[in-house]
């Protein structure tokens, strides 16, 4: 949005005010300062670009926009507008990018009086900013358990074949369901038989043979931390968890192979012929027809094809979400950090990420919880089955 006013009038300043506890949200503080030193970057000397974390006590929510002249005598004419859309296309009233529409309030003055109303308010918000170390750096209870929580990501490892997130389900029928542990035609259509459903993967020569890779023996034991949500692991292992998968070959040659399998004309193949072996069954009785299971399946596997993260997590059979509560959720952050600190007293082998946190928790320093420079790279060596190299600063961990 910047950019495009810096198409229309001299573009002086950018100044970001957001709330502190943000800098978490889908990053650690120290990701977010290095996004906005680029931004700075991006805009060149001649557009002063600073920003001002908040920590006011509550969260903001509503969202504002100001667009402010700077005169001699200070500020003069601007527009101000107020409301609940962020600084997005369909958010500020935009034509839509996509099939979702957003219903936003907002509220728009070019009013003197509310132009300087707002500054006002704004030099009252900006007087009261902090910066992102103190997010790093958080001595009361509250933010120090959200830091610490958010920190991380949470891990759930997906059991069972690869395969079976690209398979067909079919609801067996009542008289299905009475022969299916008799029925040899139906034993011969469907696999991963239950009393319920029968599951087909169209795709099984190339899921089945992918050569998935699970993370490396160990790695949960030394990188993780059981939480009622999840494994815990810290942001940065994780990301070199998935770089590792992302850049193996291994994992190039699966993706080439689906690729190449789910070709529109390739995926159309494979619905005919699925959907001449489904009649057969219908016919019998045996499977519930659905008219639109086809349609539901090949929009399924055209996400995932253009998904490559979705592909990479299915490879490595671990999936990875953020912390589901926000700064508000105080009793749900208590309960899963008094998870992360039960599982921290109950582990007597002093693993890595064990050791990280105990530090963090005795400084109250989440800076604690980042990796170094020779952590990063032992880490990185140890994931793709290299030899550590001395003097790290984990040498003194199991592995």
């Amino acid at each position: 949005m910047a950019e495009r006013i810096a198409g229309g009038v001299n573009l002086v300043e950018v100044h970001l005010a957001f709330e502190l506890m943000e800098a978490w949200r889908g990053r650690t503080p120290s990701d977010l300062q290095r996004e906005l030193d680029q931004l700075r970057t991006a805009f060149g000397p001649d557009v002063r670009i600073c920003w001002s974390p908040l920590r006011l006590g509550s969260l903001m929510h509503a969202k504002a926009f100001a667009v402010v002249q700077v005169t001699k005598d200070g500020y003069g004419v601007g527009l101000v507008w107020i409301g609940s859309g962020n600084a997005t296309r369909p958010g500020l009233g935009g034509v839509p990018t996509n099939s979702r529409i957003n219903v936003e309030l907002m509220s728009l003055t070019v009013e003197q009086e509310g132009v300087q109303a707002f500054l006002g308010h704004w030099q009252w918000l900006l007087n009261r900013a902090t910066s992102l170390d103190t997010a790093l750096h958080r001595h009361d209870e509250r933010s120090f358990t959200y830091g610490l929580l958010a920190s991380g990501v949470y891990l759930h490892k997906w059991e069972g074949r690869i395969g079976e997130k690209v398979s067909i389900r079919y609801a067996l029928t009542p008289e299905g369901r009475s022969r299916v542990t008799v029925d040899p035609t139906l034993q011969a259509f469907g696999a991963d038989v239950d009393q319920v459903t029968i599951s087909r993967n169209p795709l099984s020569t190339v899921m089945e043979t992918a050569g998935q890779r699970s993370l490396p023996n160990g790695f949960t034991r030394n990188y993780a931390v059981d939480t009622f949500l999840g494994l815990w692991c810290p942001r940065d292992i994780w990301a070199l968890a998935e770089e590792s998968v992302r850049h193996s070959g291994e994992f190039q040659a699966f993706h080439k192979r689906f690729l190449t399998a789910t070709e529109t004309d390739r995926l159309e193949q494979l619905v005919a012929a699925e959907g001449q072996a489904a009649s057969g069954m219908v016919e019998q009785g045996l499977i519930v027809d659905q008219e639109d299971r086809f349609e539901r399946w090949t929009a399924k596997i055209q996400l995932l094809r253009n998904n490559k993260g979705q592909l990479e997590r299915l490879f490595l059979r671990y999936d990875a979400f953020e912390l589901p509560y926000d700064f508000g959720s105080t009793d749900e952050l208590e309960g899963v950090k008094a998870s992360l600190l039960e599982t921290l007293a109950l582990r007597a082998r002093q693993s890595f990420v064990v050791s990280k946190l105990r530090e963090a928790e005795a400084t109250r320093d989440l800076t604690v919880l980042e990796l170094t420079a020779d952590e990063r790279e032992d880490v990185q060596d140890w994931l793709a089955g290299r030899p550590r190299k001395t003097g790290s600063g984990s040498e003194a961990f199991t592995f």
